[in-house]
């Protein structure tokens, strides 16, 4: 992180975006990978 903020600010942000990153990628893999 490059921000000098306190990091438990960003922190439940951080992770919703990662989750929401996680949860965009697998939807676009092919359909065999949820078969």
């Amino acid at each position: 992180m490059m921000l000098s903020s306190p990091p438990s600010k960003y922190q439940p942000f951080q992770q919703s975006y990662a989750t929401g990153m996680n949860n965009m990628t697998n939807g676009m893999q092919p359909s065999y990978v949820n078969s």
